[in-house]
C-alpha cells in the first residue's frame, strides 16, 4: 500500500514537472502584437483618442531597441529652405503587428520646451528621447534584412 502511494506521488510529481517544463519552454514572442495590443503598448487613450506622453521614443527604445530612421516631416519657407520639423518617423523591423512591421510617427511633447532637432540630428540622443511622443503608427510590409 505504501509503495502504491509512493508510485502515485512520483507519477503526479513527474506529470507536474513535465507540464511546468513545457509551459516554460514555450517561447512567446514579446514583439508580436495584434493591432489593438500594439495601441495599448504605446499607451493609447481611447477616451481622448491620443497617445499618452508615456508612449514616447525613449520607452520604445528601451522596449524594442534602436529604430531605423525613415523620414522627417515639416514645413518649408517659400524660398524652399527647411523651416520647422513637425514629426519624425522611425521603423522597428523587430516588431510585428498583424504580420507587418510598424512605423511610428513621433512629435515633440507640447510645452516640453524641446523640439525634434533636440532629440534627433543624424542620430538619436537617448537622453532626450523621452521628449518625443507617439503621434500615430502605421503598418508596413515586413522588411527583409
Amino acid at each position: 500500500m505504501n509503495i502504491l502511494r509512493t508510485k502515485q506521488a512520483l507519477l503526479s510529481a513527474t506529470a507536474t514537472f513535465i507540464l511546468l517544463f513545457n509551459s516554460c519552454n514555450e517561447k512567446k514572442d514579446e514583439n508580436t502584437f495584434s493591432y489593438e495590443q500594439f495601441k495599448e503598448a504605446l499607451y493609447y487613450n481611447s477616451s481622448t483618442g491620443e497617445f499618452a506622453d508615456l508612449g514616447n521614443l525613449g520607452m520604445c527604445i528601451n522596449r524594442w531597441g534602436m529604430p531605423e530612421y525613415v523620414k522627417s516631416m515639416g514645413t518649408m519657407n517659400q524660398d524652399g529652405s527647411n523651416s520647422r520639423l513637425n514629426a519624425i518617423v522611425f521603423r522597428w523591423s523587430n516588431i510585428e503587428v498583424d504580420e507587418k512591421n510598424v512605423e511610428i510617427v513621433f512629435e515633440a511633447i507640447p510645452d516640453s520646451g524641446k523640439a525634434i532637432e533636440d532629440v534627433f540630428t543624424n542620430r538619436i540622443d537617448r537622453g532626450m528621447a523621452k521628449y518625443l511622443k507617439v503621434k500615430e503608427f502605421s503598418l508596413v510590409p515586413i522588411s527583409k534584412p
